[in-house]
């Protein structure tokens, strides 16, 4: 039987808990990805290296904290129910690039395998950092009875304003704000089905997949994912609805007379 580690800053300190142990993920991942990059690996290899550093940070972190905490990546409610909450957002991805289609006013479908790697790169490297490590220590540490909710709040705002960084890679200034709402409101929804799952799987899946169907359905996106160009009003308009409804669904899936639920979730990884 494995002998249960003290955790003296989490457990007197939460709060600064959550932002060390992101920190030492956030170096963890990038100092290996730096590795790689100097020893001349290219673009792609550098995103496979990239996958690898966060799940070995997941790795690591199981580890450090077991054998209280039950991992990443077991759910602690049944497939079915881990099915049911994804559904939504498989809904709205899939409207969204509809939307993205007619609003072109052309059919326009660029697959890649540089596009596949960099949609898995997102989800797995930003489910780790902006989801899965600083989730994991709230739930454990935090002792407020709505935790579940505020941390829901506070990373996917967060996760949105992390995009406006692509302005120093020559991201448009308009469209890189919008990126930035928008991707606040997908966070929300990433950060509902996770803490109602208690599993950072599907959300990793649900955040690849959103970014490879935007990838090679909006011919206003660089290789490198980044938005140049401005997207017609209406598509603009369609995001905006359709943020507005992740962010409703998301509330709903968080609300009050859930707490106890999620929390009971957590018990279970914790």
């Amino acid at each position: 039987m494995k002998k249960n580690r003290n955790h003296p800053i989490c457990e007197k300190h939460p709060l600064l808990g959550i932002i060390l142990t992101v920190l030492i993920a956030y170096l963890i991942i990038t100092s290996i990805s730096s590795i790689a990059s100097a020893a001349g690996a290219n673009d792609t290899a550098g995103y496979l290296v990239t996958i690898v550093a966060a799940l070995i940070v997941l790795t690591l972190l199981g580890f450090w904290f077991a054998p209280q905490f039950k991992g990443f990546l077991r759910p602690a409610v049944s497939v079915k129910t881990v099915l049911i909450l994804c559904v939504p957002e498989l809904i709205l991805s899939l409207i969204a690039t509809g939307a993205t289609e007619f609003t072109n006013g052309y059919w326009f479908f660029k697959p890649s395998v540089n596009a596949v790697v960099m949609a898995l790169t997102a989800g797995v490297f930003e489910e780790t950092l902006f989801r899965a490590v600083p989730t994991f220590v709230g739930m454990g540490y935090l002792k407020s009875e709505s935790r579940s909710l505020r941390l829901a709040v506070v990373l996917s705002i967060l996760f949105g304003l992390s995009h406006l960084a692509n302005l120093t890679g020559g991201s448009d200034l308009y469209m890189t704000i919008l990126q930035a709402v928008s991707s606040a409101g997908v966070g929300l929804m990433f950060m509902a089905i996770y803490l109602r799952t208690g599993s950072i799987l599907p959300t990793m899946f649900l955040h690849a997949l959103y970014d490879w169907m935007c990838f090679v359905s909006d011919p206003t996106l660089t290789d490198n994912g980044l938005v140049t160009g401005a997207t017609p009003l209406s598509a603009q308009i369609v995001e905006i609805i359709l943020t507005v409804i992740r962010i409703a669904i998301a509330l709903y899936m968080l609300r009050k007379s859930k707490w106890r639920e999620i929390n009971e979730v957590w018990d279970k990884k914790w």
